[in-house]
């Protein structure tokens, strides 16, 4: 049974959300609206607290709500993709595709900055 516990929450000023979703062969941050500015902060905190619990399970970030991603939100989502986090995009996505997403992404990981469709 995977437990879903809400790591970060303040929708009101930010927008933004962290469910952290803890199963026996994976652990999963689930994120939610816009990954930038204090959200990265918030982000990373959750990350590092749950760090020691992850052990040899599945580490999965997933990015299927998240909206926009700045400069700090790819340092972050690089960091942890260098610790062994799978970063997952659904194209389904209603606030954007995952094609943008993974363009940004891509550009920021060979480039050092954001391409056009990442903001």
């Amino acid at each position: 049974m995977t437990a879903v516990l809400p790591c970060f929450e303040r929708r009101r000023r930010t927008g933004f959300r962290v469910d952290i979703h803890d199963g026996a062969g994976e652990f999963r941050l689930r994120m939610q609206g816009p990954l930038a500015g204090e959200a990265v902060r918030e982000a990373e905190a959750c990350w590092q607290t749950a760090a020691s619990t992850i052990l040899d399970r599945r580490f999965i970030v997933d990015l299927r709500d998240v909206g926009a991603i700045d400069d700090g939100g790819h340092r972050l989502l690089e960091r942890m993709s260098r610790a062994g986090a799978r970063i997952t995009l659904v194209a389904e996505s209603p606030r954007r595709s995952w094609k943008d997403i993974l363009a940004g992404l891509a550009c920021y990981l060979l480039h050092g900055r954001r391409g056009s469709t990442a903001a």
